[in-house]
């Protein structure tokens, strides 16, 4: 796989220098897309499934997508979509499928679905030759009429050499900031940057955890603060954070935070009033629950304080939340439950007066819905887990 990518040390000499670095040349083989996956798709045996992301075209028609495969985190995953034009209450079959070369090394995984402002529907993913993150590369294709059930597609392409997993975000001068990883290694979360609508893709800056032993899979998202930069950020402790204050080019050295998280992704966002929605497992104080009651707070000082507190899934094994926000208000959560065994994509529905008020008071609160279940019986997880070393694409446990 060629790739061709600014190092390090020449980026960061760049920005010591006040000059912004050329965007990222990186290359990476095509991967086909399947728009008539039926008959592919049934042949599939799928032991494993999960890590979703959603997003919502700007007439309402919902976009979901996550990966699976036929035994778990390996060399065997691909992306499967769908969609949705009744607001979640049916979802279509298998819309498309990406498959980088079937039973070869390569792998695709960490998807994400982003409307960008002028109403575009991006999807992103992380592909890369079975375990080796040293040469994971971030893919992209778009389309420009999200809002029909079979849009037409661009062609994907490599945009950037690291792993992703959480939406960009548009910061107040316009530039579009995609937060990625080389985790388990100093400095390892990396911002992205975009001038050019999704052309052309550089490095903006890095942040680091400080401690070897603290050192996750990062999985970092950001919001916009005024005009700085917020993020968090997995950890082995639960939840880090830092700040910038120059767009994202320095980062404050990732400290830990009060919220207790076992190690997982948590979804962070900002709504259209400007508060922050935080989705994670169990309450602000204690200790970490593990893998179950999926959580939603509202932070309206920037993410120093956080309140409310919906219980969206008290169930064991629901994970990986992502989200998006409607016109109206209406919150859409995407997450997965069970990925070996139920196998279940699922969502949720609500608004920032469910999750101050810690109960549903809105009629915009569903729950628990069924977006894909896995076809077949599940064989449970395999007796020889991938590895769980640094050079691995998500973590031990995911």
């Amino acid at each position: 796989m060629p790739i061709r990518f600014p190092t390090r040390l020449a980026a960061c000499a760049l920005l010591v220098c006040g000059i912004a670095p050329s965007p990222a040349e990186v290359s990476g083989p095509v991967p086909p897309v399947n728009f008539s996956p039926r008959e592919d798709y049934a042949k599939r045996e799928i032991n494993y499934q999960g890590v979703p992301s959603i997003a919502r075209s700007p007439s309402g028609r919902l976009w979901a997508v996550w990966y699976a495969g036929p035994k778990g985190e390996d060399r065997f995953n691909y992306l499967l979509a769908v969609t949705s034009d009744d607001d979640g209450k049916t979802w279509s079959e298998i819309k498309f499928l990406i498959d980088p070369d079937g039973d070869g090394p390569l792998r695709a995984g960490n998807p994400l679905f982003w409307t960008d402002p002028d109403g575009t529907l991006w999807l992103f993913w992380t592909q890369l030759p079975d375990s080796n993150i040293k040469q994971a590369l971030v893919y992209a294709m778009s389309t420009a009429n999200p809002d029909d059930e079979n849009p037409t597609w661009a062609k994907p392409r490599a945009i950037f050499q690291a792993s992703t997993l959480n939406k960009p975000i548009v910061n107040h001068q316009g530039d579009w900031l995609l937060p990625v990883a080389n985790s388990h290694q100093a400095e390892s979360i990396i911002v992205a940057v975009s001038a050019d609508r999704g052309e052309t893709w550089s490095l903006r800056g890095t942040a680091n955890v400080p401690e070897a032993k603290d050192r996750n899979w990062d999985e970092p998202m950001i919001v916009e603060v005024g005009t700085d930069l917020f993020m968090l950020v997995r950890t082995n402790y639960g939840i880090g954070r830092s700040t910038s204050t120059d767009g994202g080019r320095t980062w404050e050295p990732v400290t830990p935070t009060t919220l207790p998280h076992t190690p997982a992704r948590l979804y962070l966002s900002k709504l259209n009033s400007g508060n922050l929605l935080l989705v994670k497992h169990g309450p602000l104080e204690g200790k970490p629950v593990g893998r179950r009651d999926l959580t939603a707070y509202l932070s309206k000082d920037g993410g120093t304080t956080w309140e409310g507190g919906l219980l969206l899934d008290e169930r064991c094994d629901v994970s990986y939340p992502d989200g998006t926000q409607a016109d109206n208000g209406t919150i859409y959560l995407i997450y997965d439950r069970d990925r070996y065994g139920e196998r279940e994509v699922l969502f949720s529905t609500f608004t920032e007066k469910d999750v101050l008020a810690k109960k549903p008071v809105s009629d915009k609160f569903r729950t628990k819905q069924l977006i894909n279940k896995a076809p077949g019986v599940a064989k449970g997880k395999p007796d020889a887990e991938p590895a769980t070393t640094p050079q691995s694409n998500h973590s031990g446990k995911p």
